[in-house]
Formats: C-alpha cells, structure tokens, sequence
C-alpha cells in the first residue's frame, strides 16, 4: 500500500500559484491519474463485493438470496444491502487508513 501512496504523492498540483498561470497539462495529468484511481476502486469494490456476496451465503446455508430477491423479498435485499454497506465501510477504512 505504500507504493500507491507514494504514486498518489507524487501528483502534481493541477493549479500553480497567484503568480502562475494555470497549465493545462498539469491538469490533464491530474485527470488521468483520478481516472486511474477510480478504476482502480472500482475493480477493488467489485471483487471486495463478490468476495463478501459469498461470505454471506456461506453464513446463510439453505437460503438462495439471489431466488429470494427475485420473488419480492425486500427484507433479504435490505440485509443484503447493509452486508454490502458494512464491508465497503470497511475497505474504505483501510483504505483512507493506508494513504495517510
């Protein structure tokens, strides 16, 4: 986690002083870097979400979520959701916890 932070670190700032003008390409560095950090969460979340999915059906045997979700079972989506909610607390944590 160190190495990403030390990427992130090393952007540049989009906007120069009062006596700067701003430069376009610093900004166009800034832009592809958060478009690469959000990919790169977006990945995280989706295998951290997969990963936490199967958690959850290992800790509820004999219930199919995905069967009961299409039937109208609300509740089972609300649980479903706040299972997803608390993970993603979670890695977002450790996360903000690893940058600084």
């Amino acid at each position: 986690m160190h190495v990403l932070y030390n990427i992130l670190a090393q952007a540049i700032s989009p906007i120069g002083t009062a006596s700067q003008e701003i430069d376009l390409g610093k900004i166009a560095v800034n832009v592809l870097f958060a478009l690469f950090w959000a990919l790169i969460g977006a990945f995280i979340f989706t295998l951290v979400a997969s990963i936490a999915m199967r958690v959850f059906s290992v800790l509820t045997p004999g219930l199919d979520e995905i069967d009961e979700i299409r039937n109208g079972n609300v509740a089972i989506a609300m649980v479903m959701f706040a299972f997803l909610l608390s993970v993603a607390s979670v890695v977002a944590a450790i996360l903000l916890k690893a940058g600084g």
